[in-house]
């Protein structure tokens, strides 16, 4: 709520306007659609009052705007399909509202324990703050500025607004839940209500609409608006803790940075502020009298949990959140405002999944100190979690016939199939024992190929979070190492891996750390493409040789190791997917009694021909269309030999996935 402005501040900046009429600057506030909404219209010539312009020569090369002012037309007012309230708002009313005081929510509202040492003596200490008072916070001129420089309230036109907010809610609220978008009259006391218009939530669902839409709608450049939005952030105009944390969530699914160089600018680093922030605002405690905001912070520390977890295990860094310091109930679909919304159902899962998937990329880090024992039981738990989906989560009807394309559900079985192809991995490239180990590894790679050229045939690819460039590198590693021991199953590993690479390649577009791995999927690619002469024993790699004694103990787990089947993780995608398996395992076991006369072949290159139905199928996931099949150009150097790229921040230095590369100097190679 913003409190009225003084009329000092109404006189100074009336005398600033009548000022301004010298300045050169132009910049467009006015919405062309305002008269609808009873705001005051202002002509598009309308210039920013000369106190907040300084030398306006440069600010317009620093903000970049060279495209005019949008001057609208006689048939804006209309606002066809202007529905959400969260996009209104002129540039000149938001201006206002930033330059007016407001109250600070921030002061003297944090989550303070002294549980330690007060014991539960006096458990309401901790969540109140009896002496709160209202406290106001002005913006400074220097700060105001720097977001005019940014040209922080120049906005779209109303229509454009619109689309924007819709490729948020269609792509990215369901895995980030943290906004009430269909807040409505009754709600609107919602803490992170859109009744309420935010510069920063506003200019936030613009650059992550741009993002989900190719930047189609916007001329101003994805880094531009990035660093706007990072400009307001930094500014502390937004005085709502909850929209500040919403809007620190939503910049998450913009990557500037990649994740092997160290920067302020990474989904992970903006992941860790809003960690911080939501531990002040005691988000992982159980609230002693919950209000009507608990489903929202619920769902907000839930999403950063999750997203704790997938880039924690991407990236081979510690969990920066401690569940045991947690004392908030687990999400559930009544946290939602509408509990049947299939979103719902899918975000709760996905929660869980990403935890699953960072216990396992934990344990495999644990080594030589993991034991099997420990295998048993993320298996058990992961086995569990599958059986337990509700059946309109799966990708197949529960009669095995075939569903149409969902992408949100692609999404979380990609994350689901992930978990299964680490966990039963080969322990090396080269290194195919134990056999049932490495045939539901590659199966569970197959079947990610499929939903990834699923999402790719669909042009979505652009839409996935910075995580599934790495979802994509650990596909493609059983299929690596199917290309490099396993003549008989080289032919559908080449086409996976075309189609992988395919995928990363297009991935790249917006996508830094997508550059990278494809880099390293053809630098792998193309070492274990060589004469099979050259290859270490293929029940012996590097990492066998060097601790025998985890060769024995965890490389044992054969089909009577484990509490189930192993095919009965694969039992939901389907017969084929449960054929594929044990296709799979027949041709590794073929293979593992062959002579060593048959595994001096040659391992064949990639075959485009090949057979497409080879692997599972997921019905009209994958259309037979050749005018959607994705162009085969690329970028990158095809030529690239670099291993340097190996050693990076995706093949961590003391984590499990450096294992692979480690292989790679039996052939001599300098990585």
């Amino acid at each position: 709520m913003r409190s009225r402005k003084t009329a000092s501040s109404k006189h100074k900046r009336n005398g600033a306007q009548e000022a301004s009429t010298t300045v050169d600057h132009i910049v467009n506030l006015s919405n062309e659609d305002g008269a609808e909404f009873g705001f005051s219209p202002v002509h598009p010539g309308t210039i920013l009052p000369a106190i907040l312009a300084g030398d306006n020569a440069s600010i317009s090369d620093q903000a970049g705007c060279t495209r005019p002012p949008d001057l609208g037309t006689s048939t804006d007012a209309l606002s066809t399909f202007i529905y959400n309230p969260a996009i209104l708002g002129s540039g000149v009313e938001l201006l206002d509202n930033v330059t007016s005081p407001a109250i600070d929510e921030f002061h003297n509202s944090s989550f303070l324990s002294r549980s330690a040492i007060l014991g539960d003596d006096f458990p309401e200490l901790d969540h109140t703050h009896p002496d709160r008072q209202t406290h106001e916070f002005t913006i400074s001129e220097t700060d105001l500025k720097v977001l005019q420089i940014h040209a922080v309230f120049d906005l779209p036109r109303l229509a454009v607004r619109q689309r924007l907010l819709e490729a948020v809610v269609e792509f990215c609220w369901t895995w980030m839940p943290v906004l009430d978008l269909d807040a409505t009259p009754s709600r609107s006391g919602s803490a992170v209500s859109p009744k309420a218009t935010s510069i920063l939530l506003l200019q936030t669902l613009m650059l992550v609409g741009s993002y989900m839409t190719g930047g189609q709608h916007t001329s101003t450049p994805l880094q531009s608006h990035y660093r706007r939005v990072k400009a307001i952030v930094d500014s502390g105009v937004e005085r709502n803790p909850y929209k500040l944390l919403a809007a620190v969530c939503l910049i998450q699914w913009c990557a500037p940075s990649a994740p092997k160089d160290i920067s302020m600018d990474t989904p992970r680093f903006w992941n860790m502020y809003a960690i911080s922030l939501a531990q002040q605002m005691g988000l992982h405690r159980k609230v002693l009298h919950p209000g009507k905001n608990e489903g929202l912070r619920k769902r907000i520390w839930w999403t950063l949990y999750a997203r704790d977890s997938l880039t924690a295990s991407a990236h081979g860094r510690p969990r920066l959140i401690n569940i045991a310091d947690c004392t908030v109930e687990r999400p559930s679909t009544s946290d939602f405002s509408n509990p049947t919304d299939p979103r719902a159902q899918i975000f709760v899962s996905w929660v869980s999944i990403c935890e699953i998937l960072h216990d396992i990329c934990l344990w495999l880090s644990a080594q030589p100190d993991a034991t099997l024992l420990q295998k048993q039981d993320l298996a058990s738990r992961l086995l569990e979690y599958i059986q337990d989906l509700p059946p309109e989560l799966g990708i197949i009807n529960p009669d095995g016939s075939a569903r149409a394309y969902d992408f949100q559900l692609a999404q979380l079985h990609v994350t689901i199939l992930t978990a299964i192809t680490i966990l039963y991995r080969p322990s090396s490239i080269f290194n195919i024992a134990p056999l049932s180990s490495s045939a539901i590894s590659i199966t569970a790679s197959n079947l990610n190929v499929k939903l990834f050229e699923a999402i790719e045939l669909r042009d979505h690819t652009h839409c996935l979070s910075s995580a599934f460039t790495w979802n994509m590198l650990v596909s493609a590693i059983p299929q690596l190492s199917a290309l490099c021991c396993v003549p008989a199953l080289a032919t559908q590993a080449g086409h996976a891996l075309d189609t992988i690479e395919d995928v990363l390649q297009t991935f790249s577009r917006v996508r830094t750390s997508a550059v990278n791995n494809l880099a390293n999927v053809r630098a792998i690619r193309k070492a274990v493409s060589v004469p099979r002469s050259s290859h270490p024993d293929m029940h012996n790699g590097k990492r066998g040789q060097d601790r025998p004694d985890a060769h024995t103990t965890l490389e044992a787990d054969g089909p009577d190791s484990m509490p189930f089947k192993l095919f009965d993780l694969l039992k939901p995608y389907g017969v084929s997917a449960v054929k594929n398996y044990e296709s799979n395992l027949e041709a590794l076991r073929v293979q593992s009694s062959s002579s060593p006369t048959e595994q001096d072949a040659v391992v064949p290159q990639s075959d485009t021909q090949a057979q497409i139905g080879q692997g599972p199928e997921f019905g009209d996931w994958t259309i037979p269309d050749e005018n959607l099949v994705p162009p085969a150009g690329t970028n990158i150097d095809d030529s690239t030999s670099d291993f340097q790229l190996l050693v990076g921040d995706d093949f961590q230095e003391s984590g499990w996935m450096r294992d692979w590369v480690d292989d790679l100097q039996l052939f001599g190679l300098d990585v």
